[in-house]
């Protein structure tokens, strides 16, 4: 919208509207949904619902547009309302789920970012999205009722926002209070958004300005480097400093724990310069441009960037979407709206300008959008101060407006009577500031302190296994120590009605089982797996395989301790109680030993084509286990193997058993009874 592309922005916010979820049974009704593809309408996020009432309401404070106001109310009116019936606490806060906001990376284990369920920006948008219900409404001269109810319910979500989620030891906001109250400490920029939500024209601000400054500068001085915003403080022990980083970590891992987010600099930048703190927004905003100007897909601007160099560079790493829309989206926002500081309230015939110019953007001209013409704008930094130029091109449009600058709290009035006129403005600055003071004044950029030890590639609470341990190659056999065979066409489940998923990739016969042999390496116990049928698509040439699942689970008389029968890693599978192991053993892409209570023992994950797990050719998967881990395995351990489908959620790394549907798709097998059916296709019982 700031670039004055209206009419597809009306679109958009329109087909949006019409997948709304109507259905008042539903826990997310009222919601809009996020996704929508051919198969599937998606609700999965907490927060799309208030950014889409957010910019709908940004649309009319920009295009006066109050017939699609009063055509899109009542999707608002059913959010706000959807939302109080289901999904609202005591205190008037918006309750979630673990991976329902922006940060919804999700493994076996659940959401590797958990957030619920009530999260900073959420309850900042919902705050925002009652007063803007509240204020259509009297635009529009409509429920009345519910919109003074609505008011009465966000001043209830400041009150209560301010006492609950304010860190006075740290002068900044918490991220998340969890489902017991507790406030979560970890140090995030999602906080960023109580500032910048709702600063928007008629809306009243969440936080004090006092503590809307703290919390900018905390955000900046942490977690805000000269290349971009972290996801989590870099001095936090789950923070990530790469993102595709085998064998420590799956990159999901990694993906809101530490890893820069270009577009989080939008929101950081756009509150940054409203407390005047040119030095970083400027730095921050150049070396965006550099990257968009320099790195990858020219033009575009990626997803994630590493916040360190690899080792041996001095480059930082760009990751994830080489060209991410909202990533571009907020760089083109800053501009517009802060760089340029321009806000067309067209609703009310007016335009705001607060320009941001500095020693290294000393001077623009642009077009600006304004109705459904432009303004031509030249802004020039003077050695006294600012001078503004703005020529309209708008037949029988008067304009007026105010002009803001840095350090002066009057503003300026602007009028335009006509086409072709121009409002002429040089303003001086009266600030007498020394430069040594200003200097002192600057909010500090965080700078990622290359020298720790991060634990989660330095302090890791396992083994981790290097290719020597586990490669098993093609006649290294040593003596047999136990074998066992499985009868063939068997892979249908304990049901005896599980189909392969239709994608063909999921070819016949990779989860039925033949054989297990144990074989003495000396060191280390050799396991081989045949099996009927086994493929490799190259996704990730790496592992020797690619989507089949096992899982060996062994009682070792050895070793003491609990026992189980819970097959984990989304199996969905328990075994009788004669079959009871102390260890276990998943393969996927890598190897993983679990203890009983399933505490990871050891890893491996490989990295290379020279060390993998699988040998398509002669349909076997073979690794060795070093005998420390298993020290009592006899020809009389009872071994049983478990077969299924491989799911690495679209990442990669070791990933989990792949569910099994009713009906099958393209990535799932069918036949199974109901929900949450095992996810085990064969199984192989050796004593």
């Amino acid at each position: 919208m700031v670039s004055g592309h209206f009419e597809q922005a009306r679109q958009i916010l329109r087909n949006f509207a019409n997948f709304q979820q109507t259905d008042a049974q539903s826990r997310l009704y009222g919601r809009i949904p996020n996704r929508i593809t051919n198969e599937d309408i998606i609700y999965n996020t907490a927060d799309g619902t208030w950014w889409f009432i957010r910019a709908l309401y940004q649309y009319y404070l920009m295009t006066g547009d109050r017939d699609f106001l009063k055509a899109m109310f009542p999707h608002i009116r059913l959010a706000i309302e959807g939302a109080i019936k289901k999904r609202t606490d005591g205190n008037g806060f918006l309750t979630h789920g673990d991976a329902e906001t922006w940060m919804d990376a999700v493994g076996a284990q659940g959401a590797w970012s958990p957030r619920g369920n009530r999260a900073v920006e959420i309850q900042a948008l919902w705050y925002t999205a009652l007063q803007i219900g509240a204020r259509c409404a009297g635009i529009l001269n409509i429920d009345q009722d519910k919109a003074i109810r609505w008011l009465q319910l966000a001043g209830k979500v400041r009150r209560n926002f301010n006492r609950f989620f304010w860190d006075s030891t740290r002068a900044c906001l918490y991220d998340h209070l969890k489902a017991d109250g507790t406030a979560d400490s970890a140090l995030r920029p999602n906080q960023i958004f109580a500032i910048t939500v709702p600063d928007l024209d008629g809306i009243l601000p969440l936080l004090s300005a006092e503590r809307q400054r703290m919390v900018s500068k905390t955000v900046t001085e942490n977690l805000t480097t000269a290349n971009g915003v972290l996801s989590l403080w870099f001095k936090d022990a789950n923070f990530h400093p790469y993102h595709h980083y085998l064998p420590y970590y799956v990159p999901d891992a990694a993906y809101h724990n530490g890893l820069i987010w270009a577009w989080l600099a939008g929101p950081v930048l756009s509150a940054q310069l409203k407390f005047n703190q040119i030095y970083p927004a400027d730095t921050l905003f150049l070396n965006e441009a550099r990257q968009i100007l320099r790195k990858d897909a020219i033009g575009n601007y990626a997803e994630l960037l590493e916040p360190l160099p690899r080792k041996g560079r001095h480059t930082l790493q760009v990751s994830g979407a080489i060209s991410q829309a909202w990533s571009l989206a907020e760089f083109i926002r800053n501009f517009y709206q802060d760089v340029v500081g321009y806000r067309p309230l067209a609703y009310k015939n007016q335009i705001e300008f607060r320009p941001h110019l500095s020693e290294d953007v000393p001077e623009i001209r642009c077009r600006l959008p304004y109705k459904s013409g432009f303004l031509d704008v030249h802004l020039e930094k003077t050695k006294v101060g600012c001078k503004i130029d703005i020529h309209s091109n708008l037949s029988n449009e008067q304009i007026g407006g105010k002009a803001y600058f840095e350090d002066d709290s009057l503003p300026v009035s602007i009028f335009l009577p006509d086409s072709g006129t121009n409002f002429v403005y040089e303003y001086i600055s009266t600030d007498t500031t020394a430069d040594s003071i200003k200097i002192l004044q600057r909010w500090k950029l965080a700078k990622v302190d290359s020298s720790i030890q991060f634990p989660v590639i330095h302090a890791l609470p396992f083994t981790l296994l290097r290719p020597g341990d586990v490669y098993f190659p093609l006649g290294h056999n040593g003596p047999t120590v136990l074998y066992a065979r499985d009868a063939l066409k068997d892979d249908r489940g304990a049901n005896g009605k599980y189909v392969y998923p239709l994608n063909k990739a999921f070819a016949e016969g990779i989860a039925d089982l033949k054989s297990v042999t144990v074989y003495d390496n000396g060191n280390s116990w050799g396991f081989r797996i045949d099996l009927q049928n086994l493929v490799n698509p190259n996704w990730h040439p790496e592992y020797g395989f690619q989507l089949t699942y096992l899982a060996i689970a062994i009682h070792d008389p050895n070793l003491d301790g609990k026992r189980s029968t819970q097959i984990q890693h989304l199996a969905n599978f328990k075994l009788p109680p004669s079959r009871a192991f102390n260890r276990v053993i998943y393969i996927g892409g890598g190897l993983e030993l679990r203890d009983a209570q399933d505490k990871r023992i050891a890893l491996y994950i490989p990295t290379d084509r020279q060390h993998p797990l699988g040998f398509v050719a002669y349909r076997q998967i073979r690794f060795q286990i070093p005998k420390k881990f298993l020290p009592g395995l006899n020809p009389k351990t009872r071994i049983t193997v478990l077969a299924g489908l491989q799911d690495d959620h679209g990442g990669s790394g070791l990933g989990d058993f792949r569910a099994v549907l009713p009906v099958p798709d393209q990535w799932h097998g069918g036949g199974a009874a109901g929900g949450n059916a095992p996810a085990v296709y064969d199984v192989l019982m050796a004593n």
